[in-house]
């Protein structure tokens, strides 16, 4: 597991996306920390937050540290794979108030209200969402506020054309979504342990 062979392969399957293959003969410390870059580098550009671990701990064989992360990642993904309805929900309960409809990840989005609606469900009254102005604009303003108030990363260009890729604008709202419950936990005074930074699945309502 510490050369990053394995976990490279583990990545693949649990994704079903194909990594950069990686070193098979792993003699040295660099090529093992190479290897396993490439899996943290694939982690962060899916927007999975690691916290307080580095290619370093696992290639020096920190059990406890490789098997939590082993734990949290596959945990992670299979929130993630089943989350696009009680996210969807979770804007929908925030946004249908300000006057707007979201169904989906791709068209709901694209005249740039709902992104501004978000700016305001984690600070209220920041953006005017009934501001006549382009879209692309309205979009831009959103992004670059979030960024800025909650160092929400913009993983959308303001264009148009990514808009259509919902996994791409799942990963954003998604960014939202976690503000808004750290907002939360430090509002009720709930204690914070994050190692990997998902969404709690909805729970069934108990009859």
């Amino acid at each position: 597991m510490c050369d990053g062979i394995y976990l490279n392969y583990i990545i693949q399957f649990i994704t079903g996306e194909q990594l950069n293959p990686p070193k098979l003969t792993c003699p040295s410390l660099v090529q093992k920390l190479d290897n396993m870059q490439q899996v943290f580098d694939f982690l962060h550009k899916h927007n999975i937050k690691l916290v307080n671990l580095r290619p370093l701990d696992i290639v020096n064989g920190n059990e406890k540290a490789t098997l939590g992360f082993l734990w949290h990642l596959v945990e992670q993904f299979q929130f993630k794979n089943g989350l696009e309805k009680p996210l969807l929900l979770w804007c929908h309960q925030h946004l249908s108030p300000m006057g707007l409809k979201v169904v989906d990840f791709t068209k709901s989005w694209v005249d740039g209200r709902a992104f501004c609606g978000l700016v305001n469900v984690l600070k209220p009254n920041t953006l005017d969402i009934k501001e006549s102005i382009p879209n692309e604009e309205r979009r831009k303003i959103a992004f670059e506020t979030a960024q800025k108030l909650f160092n929400i990363t913009p993983l959308i260009d303001h264009s148009v054309s990514q808009l259509h890729d919902s996994k791409i604008v799942f990963d954003y709202v998604n960014q939202f979504f976690q503000y808004y419950k750290i907002l939360h936990q430090k509002e009720t005074k709930e204690p914070e342990n994050i190692k990997i930074i998902t969404p709690e699945p909805t729970q069934p309502t108990q009859p």
